[in-house]
Protein backbone atom coordinates (compact mmCIF):
# COMPACT_ATOMS: atom_id res chain seq x y z
CA UNK A 1 0.00 0.00 0.00
CA UNK A 2 1.36 3.38 -0.99
CA UNK A 3 1.53 5.91 1.79
CA UNK A 4 4.81 7.71 1.04
CA UNK A 5 5.94 11.15 2.13
CA UNK A 6 4.31 13.19 -0.60
CA UNK A 7 4.34 16.95 -0.97
CA UNK A 8 1.02 18.78 -0.93
CA UNK A 9 0.74 22.42 -2.02
CA UNK A 10 -2.38 24.40 -1.18
CA UNK A 11 -1.64 27.47 -3.31
CA UNK A 12 -3.32 27.25 -6.73
CA UNK A 13 -1.17 26.25 -9.67
CA UNK A 14 -3.84 26.51 -12.33
CA UNK A 15 -3.92 29.64 -14.43
CA UNK A 16 -5.99 32.49 -13.04
CA UNK A 17 -7.34 35.75 -14.35
CA UNK A 18 -4.85 38.56 -13.79
CA UNK A 19 -7.23 40.26 -11.36
CA UNK A 20 -6.80 37.31 -8.96
CA UNK A 21 -3.02 37.24 -9.10
CA UNK A 22 -0.75 38.56 -6.38
CA UNK A 23 1.41 41.26 -7.94
CA UNK A 24 4.83 42.04 -6.45
CA UNK A 25 6.74 45.30 -7.12
CA UNK A 26 10.05 44.85 -8.96
CA UNK A 27 11.49 48.28 -9.70
CA UNK A 28 9.30 50.03 -12.26
CA UNK A 29 7.41 46.81 -12.93
CA UNK A 30 5.20 44.38 -11.06
CA UNK A 31 5.43 40.60 -11.28
CA UNK A 32 3.04 37.76 -10.59
CA UNK A 33 3.13 33.99 -10.81
CA UNK A 34 0.33 32.70 -13.05
CA UNK A 35 0.38 28.93 -12.78
CA UNK A 36 4.03 28.21 -13.58
CA UNK A 37 4.57 31.35 -15.68
CA UNK A 38 5.99 34.64 -14.39
CA UNK A 39 4.01 37.55 -15.80
CA UNK A 40 4.94 41.23 -15.83
CA UNK A 41 3.21 44.62 -15.95
CA UNK A 42 4.76 47.98 -16.66
CA UNK A 43 4.32 51.08 -14.52
CA UNK A 44 1.04 51.86 -16.30
CA UNK A 45 -0.41 48.49 -15.34
CA UNK A 46 -0.26 47.06 -18.86
CA UNK A 47 0.32 43.31 -19.13
CA UNK A 48 3.49 42.56 -21.08
CA UNK A 49 3.93 39.64 -23.46
CA UNK A 50 7.21 38.71 -21.81
CA UNK A 51 9.32 39.72 -18.83
CA UNK A 52 11.91 42.38 -19.80
CA UNK A 53 15.53 41.21 -19.64
CA UNK A 54 16.49 43.74 -16.95
CA UNK A 55 13.62 42.60 -14.73
CA UNK A 56 14.88 39.01 -14.92
CA UNK A 57 17.94 40.14 -12.96
CA UNK A 58 15.91 41.31 -9.95
CA UNK A 59 15.60 39.27 -6.76
CA UNK A 60 11.82 39.36 -7.07
CA UNK A 61 11.92 37.70 -10.47
CA UNK A 62 14.51 35.12 -9.43
CA UNK A 63 12.38 34.11 -6.45
CA UNK A 64 9.24 33.74 -8.55
CA UNK A 65 11.12 31.89 -11.27
CA UNK A 66 12.53 29.44 -8.71
CA UNK A 67 9.04 28.85 -7.35
CA UNK A 68 7.71 28.30 -10.88
CA UNK A 69 10.43 25.71 -11.50
CA UNK A 70 9.59 23.93 -8.25
CA UNK A 71 5.87 23.89 -9.06
CA UNK A 72 6.60 22.43 -12.49
CA UNK A 73 8.66 19.66 -10.91
CA UNK A 74 5.97 19.10 -8.28
CA UNK A 75 3.26 18.71 -10.91
CA UNK A 76 5.42 16.28 -12.86
CA UNK A 77 5.98 14.28 -9.67
CA UNK A 78 2.22 14.14 -9.04
CA UNK A 79 1.59 12.91 -12.58
CA UNK A 80 4.28 10.23 -12.36
CA UNK A 81 3.03 8.99 -8.99
CA UNK A 82 -0.58 8.64 -10.10
CA UNK A 83 0.46 6.99 -13.35
CA UNK A 84 2.45 4.51 -11.28
CA UNK A 85 -0.64 3.66 -9.24
CA UNK A 86 -2.66 2.56 -12.22
CA UNK A 87 0.24 0.86 -13.99
CA UNK A 88 0.82 -1.34 -10.93
CA UNK A 89 -2.73 -1.63 -9.56
CA UNK A 90 -1.41 -1.16 -6.04
CA UNK A 91 -3.65 -0.17 -3.16
CA UNK A 92 -3.73 3.53 -2.29
CA UNK A 93 -4.84 4.77 1.11
CA UNK A 94 -8.06 6.77 1.03
CA UNK A 95 -6.48 8.97 3.70
CA UNK A 96 -3.70 9.85 1.27
CA UNK A 97 -6.08 10.85 -1.52
CA UNK A 98 -8.19 12.83 0.93
CA UNK A 99 -5.12 14.68 2.19
CA UNK A 100 -3.75 15.69 -1.22
CA UNK A 101 -7.11 16.67 -2.71
CA UNK A 102 -6.68 20.32 -1.65
CA UNK A 103 -3.54 20.60 -3.78
CA UNK A 104 -4.52 21.64 -7.33
CA UNK A 105 -1.62 19.71 -8.85
CA UNK A 106 -2.63 16.49 -7.13
CA UNK A 107 -6.32 17.06 -7.80
CA UNK A 108 -5.58 17.58 -11.50
CA UNK A 109 -4.34 14.00 -11.79
CA UNK A 110 -6.63 12.15 -9.35
CA UNK A 111 -9.99 13.82 -9.98
CA UNK A 112 -12.37 11.78 -12.14
CA UNK A 113 -10.22 8.67 -12.11
CA UNK A 114 -12.13 5.41 -12.09
CA UNK A 115 -11.26 3.83 -8.74
CA UNK A 116 -12.30 0.61 -7.07
CA UNK A 117 -12.95 0.01 -3.38
CA UNK A 118 -13.78 -3.23 -1.60
CA UNK A 119 -17.26 -3.52 -0.13
CA UNK A 120 -17.23 -6.73 1.95
CA UNK A 121 -20.45 -8.18 3.32
CA UNK A 122 -22.61 -6.79 0.51
CA UNK A 123 -24.04 -8.18 -2.71
CA UNK A 124 -21.47 -6.15 -4.63
CA UNK A 125 -18.09 -7.01 -3.14
CA UNK A 126 -16.44 -4.17 -5.05
CA UNK A 127 -17.49 -0.58 -5.67
CA UNK A 128 -16.36 1.10 -8.88
CA UNK A 129 -16.87 4.79 -9.53
CA UNK A 130 -15.50 8.09 -10.77
CA UNK A 131 -13.65 9.99 -8.06
CA UNK A 132 -15.63 13.22 -8.29
CA UNK A 133 -14.94 14.85 -4.93
CA UNK A 134 -13.16 14.42 -1.62
CA UNK A 135 -12.50 16.07 1.71
CA UNK A 136 -10.39 15.16 4.73
CA UNK A 137 -12.96 12.57 5.81
CA UNK A 138 -13.93 10.65 2.67
CA UNK A 139 -13.96 10.17 -1.09
CA UNK A 140 -17.13 10.50 -3.16
CA UNK A 141 -17.52 8.09 -6.06
CA UNK A 142 -20.21 8.23 -8.75
CA UNK A 143 -21.18 4.95 -10.43
CA UNK A 144 -22.66 4.30 -13.87
CA UNK A 145 -26.18 4.80 -12.49
CA UNK A 146 -25.25 8.27 -11.25
CA UNK A 147 -25.41 7.14 -7.62
CA UNK A 148 -22.88 8.55 -5.15
CA UNK A 149 -21.02 6.30 -2.72
CA UNK A 150 -18.98 7.71 0.14
CA UNK A 151 -15.72 5.92 0.96
CA UNK A 152 -14.55 7.00 4.44
CA UNK A 153 -10.90 7.32 5.40
CA UNK A 154 -11.37 4.55 7.98
CA UNK A 155 -13.98 1.88 8.63
CA UNK A 156 -16.21 2.10 11.76
CA UNK A 157 -13.76 -0.17 13.57
CA UNK A 158 -10.81 2.08 12.71
CA UNK A 159 -9.26 0.14 9.82
CA UNK A 160 -7.67 2.30 7.13
CA UNK A 161 -9.54 2.01 3.83
CA UNK A 162 -7.89 1.73 0.42
CA UNK A 163 -8.78 1.96 -3.25
CA UNK A 164 -7.08 0.89 -6.44
CA UNK A 165 -6.77 2.80 -9.71
CA UNK A 166 -7.30 0.07 -12.31
CA UNK A 167 -5.57 0.05 -15.66
CA UNK A 168 -8.19 0.49 -18.42
CA UNK A 169 -7.47 -2.97 -19.81
CA UNK A 170 -8.82 -4.34 -16.51
CA UNK A 171 -11.93 -2.16 -16.27
CA UNK A 172 -15.13 -4.02 -17.03
CA UNK A 173 -17.65 -2.14 -19.18
CA UNK A 174 -14.90 0.24 -20.29
CA UNK A 175 -17.05 1.50 -23.17
CA UNK A 176 -19.86 2.36 -20.75
CA UNK A 177 -17.43 4.26 -18.53
CA UNK A 178 -16.07 6.18 -21.50
CA UNK A 179 -19.57 7.12 -22.62
CA UNK A 180 -20.49 8.13 -19.06
CA UNK A 181 -17.40 10.33 -18.80
CA UNK A 182 -18.29 12.08 -22.05
CA UNK A 183 -21.84 12.71 -20.82
CA UNK A 184 -20.47 14.30 -17.65
CA UNK A 185 -17.94 16.38 -19.57
CA UNK A 186 -15.10 14.71 -17.70
CA UNK A 187 -11.53 15.45 -18.75
CA UNK A 188 -9.06 13.26 -16.89
CA UNK A 189 -5.66 14.70 -16.02
CA UNK A 190 -4.31 11.14 -16.00
CA UNK A 191 -4.71 9.21 -19.22
CA UNK A 192 -6.78 6.31 -17.87
CA UNK A 193 -10.22 5.88 -19.43
CA UNK A 194 -9.25 6.87 -22.96
CA UNK A 195 -5.79 5.32 -22.88
CA UNK A 196 -5.05 3.07 -25.83
CA UNK A 197 -5.40 -0.57 -24.75
CA UNK A 198 -4.39 -3.82 -26.40
CA UNK A 199 -5.73 -7.23 -25.44
CA UNK A 200 -3.52 -10.27 -25.78
CA UNK A 201 -4.61 -12.61 -28.60
CA UNK A 202 -6.00 -15.98 -27.56
CA UNK A 203 -3.93 -18.03 -29.99
CA UNK A 204 -0.21 -18.78 -30.13
CA UNK A 205 -0.05 -17.58 -33.73
CA UNK A 206 -1.89 -14.37 -32.89
CA UNK A 207 0.53 -13.60 -30.07
CA UNK A 208 3.54 -14.34 -32.28
CA UNK A 209 2.28 -12.06 -35.04
CA UNK A 210 1.60 -9.26 -32.55
CA UNK A 211 5.20 -9.33 -31.31
CA UNK A 212 6.94 -9.65 -34.70
CA UNK A 213 4.90 -7.22 -36.83
CA UNK A 214 7.30 -4.32 -36.16
CA UNK A 215 10.43 -6.08 -37.46
CA UNK A 216 11.97 -4.44 -40.50
CA UNK A 217 10.50 -0.98 -39.99
CA UNK A 218 13.11 1.73 -40.30
CA UNK A 219 13.84 5.36 -39.56
CA UNK A 220 15.93 7.47 -41.90
CA UNK A 221 18.15 8.30 -38.92
CA UNK A 222 18.63 6.43 -35.67
CA UNK A 223 18.71 9.73 -33.80
CA UNK A 224 15.09 10.35 -34.78
CA UNK A 225 14.03 6.90 -33.56
CA UNK A 226 15.87 7.34 -30.25
CA UNK A 227 14.66 10.90 -29.78
CA UNK A 228 11.03 9.96 -30.37
CA UNK A 229 11.27 7.11 -27.88
CA UNK A 230 13.02 9.14 -25.20
CA UNK A 231 10.59 12.00 -25.68
CA UNK A 232 7.70 9.67 -24.85
CA UNK A 233 9.36 8.72 -21.57
CA UNK A 234 10.65 5.28 -22.54
CA UNK A 235 14.07 3.98 -21.52
CA UNK A 236 16.10 4.14 -24.71
CA UNK A 237 19.55 2.92 -25.76
CA UNK A 238 21.01 2.38 -29.22
CA UNK A 239 19.71 -1.19 -29.16
CA UNK A 240 16.41 -1.22 -27.30
CA UNK A 241 13.39 0.76 -26.15
CA UNK A 242 11.82 -0.49 -22.95
CA UNK A 243 9.39 0.16 -20.14
CA UNK A 244 8.83 -1.39 -16.73
CA UNK A 245 5.46 -2.59 -15.45
CA UNK A 246 4.72 -3.98 -12.00
CA UNK A 247 1.96 -6.45 -12.74
CA UNK A 248 -0.18 -7.15 -9.67
CA UNK A 249 -0.28 -10.85 -8.82
CA UNK A 250 -3.21 -10.87 -6.36
CA UNK A 251 -5.47 -7.95 -5.51
CA UNK A 252 -7.26 -9.94 -2.81
CA UNK A 253 -4.18 -10.97 -0.85
CA UNK A 254 -3.76 -9.26 2.56
CA UNK A 255 -0.49 -7.87 1.25
CA UNK A 256 -0.82 -7.74 -2.51
CA UNK A 257 2.37 -8.46 -4.44
CA UNK A 258 3.49 -7.53 -7.91
CA UNK A 259 5.92 -9.02 -10.38
CA UNK A 260 8.18 -6.82 -12.47
CA UNK A 261 8.03 -7.23 -16.23
CA UNK A 262 9.99 -5.30 -18.84
CA UNK A 263 8.60 -4.81 -22.33
CA UNK A 264 11.63 -4.59 -24.64
CA UNK A 265 11.47 -3.47 -28.26
CA UNK A 266 14.72 -4.32 -30.03
CA UNK A 267 16.15 -1.63 -32.29
CA UNK A 268 19.42 -1.09 -34.13
CA UNK A 269 20.85 2.41 -33.97
CA UNK A 270 24.52 1.38 -33.83
CA UNK A 271 25.46 4.58 -35.61
CA UNK A 272 22.71 7.02 -34.56
CA UNK A 273 23.31 9.18 -37.64
CA UNK A 274 22.73 6.28 -40.01
CA UNK A 275 19.50 4.42 -40.60
CA UNK A 276 17.74 3.03 -37.51
CA UNK A 277 15.69 -0.16 -37.63
CA UNK A 278 13.08 -1.84 -35.43
CA UNK A 279 13.00 -5.54 -34.59
CA UNK A 280 10.73 -7.73 -32.44
CA UNK A 281 9.01 -6.94 -29.14
CA UNK A 282 9.69 -9.22 -26.18
CA UNK A 283 8.80 -9.38 -22.50
CA UNK A 284 11.45 -10.07 -19.87
CA UNK A 285 11.30 -10.88 -16.17
CA UNK A 286 14.41 -10.08 -14.07
CA UNK A 287 14.24 -13.51 -12.45
CA UNK A 288 13.06 -15.67 -15.34
CA UNK A 289 14.52 -14.03 -18.44
CA UNK A 290 12.47 -13.86 -21.63
CA UNK A 291 8.84 -14.76 -20.99
CA UNK A 292 6.60 -16.93 -23.09
CA UNK A 293 3.86 -14.55 -24.33
CA UNK A 294 1.23 -16.66 -22.57
CA UNK A 295 2.90 -15.74 -19.24
CA UNK A 296 2.62 -11.99 -19.79
CA UNK A 297 -0.11 -10.26 -17.78
CA UNK A 298 -2.76 -8.02 -19.37
CA UNK A 299 -1.30 -4.70 -18.19
CA UNK A 300 2.26 -5.49 -19.28
CA UNK A 301 1.00 -6.76 -22.63
CA UNK A 302 -1.16 -3.71 -23.27
CA UNK A 303 1.55 -1.23 -22.30
CA UNK A 304 4.24 -3.08 -24.26
CA UNK A 305 2.17 -3.12 -27.45
CA UNK A 306 1.24 0.52 -26.88
CA UNK A 307 4.95 1.42 -26.66
CA UNK A 308 5.83 -0.57 -29.78
CA UNK A 309 2.94 0.96 -31.74
CA UNK A 310 4.12 4.44 -30.79
CA UNK A 311 7.69 3.82 -31.94
CA UNK A 312 6.49 2.03 -35.09
CA UNK A 313 4.13 4.86 -36.05
CA UNK A 314 7.08 7.24 -36.44
CA UNK A 315 8.87 5.07 -39.01
CA UNK A 316 9.92 6.29 -42.44
CA UNK A 317 7.19 5.40 -44.94
CA UNK A 318 7.96 4.89 -48.61
CA UNK A 319 5.48 5.45 -51.41
CA UNK A 320 4.61 2.82 -54.00
CA UNK A 321 7.67 3.82 -56.06
CA UNK A 322 10.04 3.42 -53.15
CA UNK A 323 10.41 7.15 -52.46
CA UNK A 324 10.41 8.43 -48.88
Amino acid sequence: MRSGSLVCVTSPTAQSDSIDLHWTPAGDYTLALDGTTVRARNSKGKDLKSVPAKVKKTDEYLQLDALATWLTQHERSCADTVRGWFLSGEQVAVALLAAVWVDPSWQKYVKDLVVQASNPGTAEQQITGLLRDADEHALRLVDLDGETTIIPVTTPDGIQTTVTVPHPVLIEDIDDWREFAVELGVTQGTDQLFREVHHKPDTTEGRREALTRYAGARYEQGTVLMGRSKGAGYETTRFEVSLRVNELVSVDAPSATATTVFAVLSIDCGNPFDEGTIDDLNFVSPGAGRLDPVEVGPVAWSEGIRMAEFVYSGRTIEDSEGNE
